[in-house]
């Protein structure tokens, strides 16, 4: 830091003033000392580093929550202090009005269907402020990004996303999810954050806003929404959104050389040799789909682990079903609350307590919500229609199910009906690259395969 000061202060003309007396560096000895100095300075700096990063962690383990700069959209921040105003603690408190937002945007995805994207835009049309409309520590962004023009009021879909994928909102707070790493390189120091794993961080309970259930059924449905709105490609790919990799958890994603082969690569993979990168190469497209084909052929002759995948699969559509009906008994409340709104109005109007031009103009308002609220009650009514049903009286079915089904399928199959079925069967793969191997899982259970006996 000295350093870079002292360059600063030359290529600026300027002199720099300290308050102890300054080394001579147009000597040997000085120019000796004042690097000496500018070392330990370096070595304190790193020393301070350390020892606050050491003592966040502890707090954390304990159980406390680290105040993070500025507040979490939906929570408030209450520290408390000991004598002489030193901090001992902080907890989360839930903002009503916030989390009222939260609990919307949770609905409209798992229950819903909408995209991050519509949720977006939904939010911008309804007017719902962000936290930089009001917060004033968010206050001077928003101030300069308007000068620039910038829709700073509507929402992004990147925001969307982050709430979405939050564990926060359904009371767990995580520290040290992120690891900072920097390294010199040519155009100097690269910072670069990568994620660390899951048992490397630390948990700590806090006040939630959403449920467990709500929470695990909009990550299904972030899940389900990539697969369905995925870019097209030129070329079809049978494992487009259904492969992850073994070694970062990230997805493969499709590549093609021209009128070449087609190649599945990982998402994480990039050939910078100054950042860290997966270590997972590319894999033959033909090859790692041939084998997936081969084992979901196989599982159909045995439709009991279909049966047993299908019951457990009902245990989650069960629970989302039942998400929905506490939507549906929601709306009924809001419905006669403004039902018995409406008939107040008429009565005052009858009274003759109510002009004519003011009753008409209340009478709509309220039509227009009740007519707002049914389109949502459809929307609701449609989504539980999708969910399926797997009864006792099915299991006849599955039996021969797997016969009929298994003995008409080979490699010549059209792609479409090879997507259809990976569909119906809920097939996801892992490719671990460093052994080999790849995990099939579906409705008939998980297999693991290697790839080098194909």
């Amino acid at each position: 830091m000295i350093a870079k000061c002292e360059l600063l202060a030359q290529l600026n003309s300027c002199r720099i003033e300290y308050a102890t007396k300054g080394h001579d560096v147009t000597t040997p000895e000085g120019m000796a000392n004042h690097a000496v100095q500018q070392m330990v300075s370096g070595f304190e700096r790193l020393n301070i580093k350390r020892r606050t990063s050491d003592g966040k962690l502890k707090f954390a383990k304990e159980g406390r929550v680290i105040a993070p700069p500025r507040r979490p959209y939906g929570y408030t921040i209450i520290n408390s202090y000991a004598e002489r105003n030193r901090k001992i603690g902080c907890t989360l408190e839930i903002v009503e009005s916030e989390a009222a937002v939260i609990r919307s945007i949770y609905e409209m995805c798992a229950t819903e269907a909408l995209t991050t994207q519509q949720i977006a835009k939904r939010l911008t049309l309804d007017g719902v402020p962000r936290i930089s409309s009001y917060d004033s520590a968010h206050s001077a962004t928003r101030q300069a990004a308007q000068a620039k023009r910038n829709q700073w009021d509507n929402w992004p879909r990147a925001t969307v996303a982050s709430i979405l994928n939050n564990t926060l909102y359904k009371g767990e707070w995580q520290y040290g999810r992120r690891k900072v790493t920097q390294m010199d390189s040519v155009g100097g120091i690269k910072t670069k954050t990568v994620h660390r794993d899951a048992d490397e961080v630390i948990s700590v309970p806090v006040p939630a806003i959403v449920t467990e259930e709500v929470w695990q059924l909009a990550q299904a449905r972030l899940h389900a929404n990539m697969r369905k709105f995925a870019r097209p490609t030129n070329k079809i790919y049978l494992l487009r959104k259904r492969m992850r990799c073994a070694l970062c958890g990230g997805f493969y994603y499709c590549i093609t050389t021209g009128r070449g082969p087609r190649y599945y690569n990982c998402g994480r993979h990039n050939y910078n040799p100054l950042a860290e990168h997966c270590p997972a190469g590319s894999i033959s497209a033909d090859r790692i789909e041939a084998i997936v084909w081969k084992v979901v052929c196989e599982e159909l002759q045995h439709p009991e682990r279909m049966l047993g995948g299908a019951r457990k699969r009902q245990e989650d559509f069960a629970r989302e079903r039942r998400i929905l009906e506490q939507s549906l008994a929601a709306l009924a409340a809001l419905d006669a609350k403004d039902q018995g709104r409406a008939e107040r109005l008429l009565d005052l109007f009858t009274g003759g307590d109510l002009k004519k031009d003011h009753y008409l103009l209340k009478k709509a308002e309220v039509d227009a919500i009740l007519e707002k609220r049914q389109k949502e009650r459809e929307d609701l009514l449609e989504r539980m229609q999708d969910i399926p049903i797997v009864s006792p009286e099915l299991e006849e079915v599955l039996h021969h199910f797997g016969e009929e089904i298994g003995s008409r399928l080979g490699p010549e199959v059209a792609i479409e009906r090879k997507l259809a079925l990976l569909d119906v069967l809920a097939v996801e793969c892992v490719y671990d690259a460093t052994a080999e191997e790849l995990n099939i899982s579906g409705l008939f259970g998980s297999r693991l395969v290697s790839t080098t006996s194909t």
